[in-house]
């Protein structure tokens, strides 16, 4: 017969090896889940293969120019904003709206709207009033809602925020 001692040793044997065992199973189910799921979800969110069209050259009436910096300026006619259809857009626009409302859309922004605004942006999928990300802009929000109003680029649309004379 065994000795007791020697029971206990071989539990204590048998307890190691299965513990040491359950975790080396743990360990290639984790591995497996990770190389296979893994693999599914980049596949996924991978960029899709048409946005990854280079455009090399560009067609410039009968010659065609292989040039970067001509590739990324053309086309070099191209149309204007149409102010005329834009004129049109906003009157419509404006004569739907009641004098209320226009006197409402037409006032300056005030820091605590601009505030207000700004806090309830997502920060880092929106761009900030003047293409900064809002990110930028939240580190001190209070700061720059009194600082921004003051400069043409966060006005009313009845201003002349954008005309060469306020510049």
């Amino acid at each position: 017969m065994a000795s007791e001692y020697d029971v206990e040793s071989a539990n204590a044997s048998y307890t190691t090896a299965r513990t040491e065992w359950r975790q080396e199973c743990l360990d290639a189910g984790f591995d497996h889940h990770s190389n296979v799921n893994e693999k599914a979800t980049s596949h996924f969110l991978r960029k899709h293969p048409a946005l990854d069209v280079s455009i090399t050259s560009v067609a410039l009436g009968e010659s065609t120019s292989t040039n970067p910096v001509v590739v990324a300026l053309s086309p070099p006619d191209a149309p204007r904003p149409n102010m005329a259809v834009r004129a049109k857009v906003v009157d419509h626009v404006t004569k739907s709206l009641t004098v209320a409302q226009r006197t409402d859309l037409g006032r300056p922004i005030d820091s605590a709207e601009l505030g207000a605004a700004l806090q309830s942006m997502k920060p880092n999928t929106a761009p900030g009033p003047d293409g900064w990300p809002v990110a930028f802009f939240l580190t001190a929000p209070s700061t720059f809602a009194a600082i921004l109003p003051e400069f043409s680029i966060i006005s009313g649309p009845n201003s002349d925020a954008f005309s060469p004379s306020s510049a």
